[in-house]
Parts: C-alpha cells; structure tokens; sequence
C-alpha cells in the first residue's frame, strides 16, 4: 500500500515556494527521477511536458499548464505549471528548474537561453513540438513528486502550525 504524504504537497508550496523548489530540483536530478525518462540525459524537451503533465496532474485544479514562447511564433520552447501558492506569494512557476516567479522565468529565457522576446502563455495557445505522453506515464511522474518532494516541516500537519501561529498573534496583541 502506498503511502499518503503527510501534507499535501500544495500545502508544501503554499508554506514555503522557495523551498519546495529547491527540493522539487534535488529530487528531480536523480537517477531514479531520470530513469523515469529512459534513455534521455535530461528534462529537456518532450520530458519538460511529461514533467509538467505530472505535475498538473499532482496540484490538481491549483495548476495550470504554461508554456514559454518565443516573440515570432506560437509554438512552445518550454512547458512548466503555474500554482497559485496562496495570497502571500502569488503564482509560483515550476518545472525542473525549481520554482520562480516571472520576472525571474522570463528573464533566464530571453538572456541566458536567447529565446528573443519570450512570453509566458497557456497552453492552449501553444504549438506544442513533440508528443503528449499518455497517463500512466504521467502518473508516475506526478506520484514520483508527490512522494520524493518535502520540506523539513513536512512531518507537522499545516493547520496545526496555523492554529499555533493565530495563538502566537492573540498572546502578541
């Protein structure tokens, strides 16, 4: 029998982006991550929709599929997940990489990978190169995430560290 995660992981990136992205690129830069790809080195690619796939099928409703663009044409250069990580943060962008906000995404992509005019857009207004992978094999990326991506915290339940923060505010006031 599986194992359920102690939080679920929306509630890990909702509590701390930074740090989920940073374990989301640890885990995702291993051998048994990679091996989930075989016969790729990498996340490049096609592997970037799997990647995004599962993790759209990990978050659920919370995310959304994006794609990165260039300024010429409509076809996809880079698919990555948009999650809403609650009020405090906002949308959080994440693909092997980690986690990022836009300015930071957009920037990586048009400087550092020349992608000339680069543009976050939804999926459905890309020309996707390449193939969709079919579930099964997008099940196990988004179950791979779900149960190699945790924080420190992960073992305290989210509404307990809630209940005690809202006692520390009332002692404080």
């Amino acid at each position: 029998m599986k194992r359920e995660p102690a939080v679920r992981p929306i509630a890990l990136i909702r509590h701390d982006p930074v740090g989920y992205g940073r374990a989301l690129k640890q885990a995702l830069w291993t051998r048994k991550a990679l091996a989930l790809v075989p016969g790729r080195a990498g996340w490049g690619a096609d592997d970037g929709l799997l990647l995004a796939d599962g993790l759209c099928w990990l978050f659920g409703g919370a995310a959304r599929l994006v794609a990165v663009v260039d300024g010429h044409s409509a076809t996809g250069v880079h698919f990555l997940v948009r999650v809403d990580a609650g009020r405090f943060h906002g949308a959080v962008y994440l693909d092997a990489n980690g986690a990022s906000i836009p300015p930071v995404l957009l920037y990586r992509w048009r400087f550092v990978e020349q992608v000339h005019g680069a543009r976050l857009v939804p999926f459905a207004q890309v020309d996707a190169p390449g193939t969709r992978h079919g579930p099964s094999v997008v099940g196990r990326v988004g179950a791979f995430v779900r149960d190699h991506v945790t924080l420190p915290c992960s073992t305290v339940h989210m509404p307990d560290i809630v209940r005690a923060a809202a006692q520390v505010a009332e002692r404080v006031a």
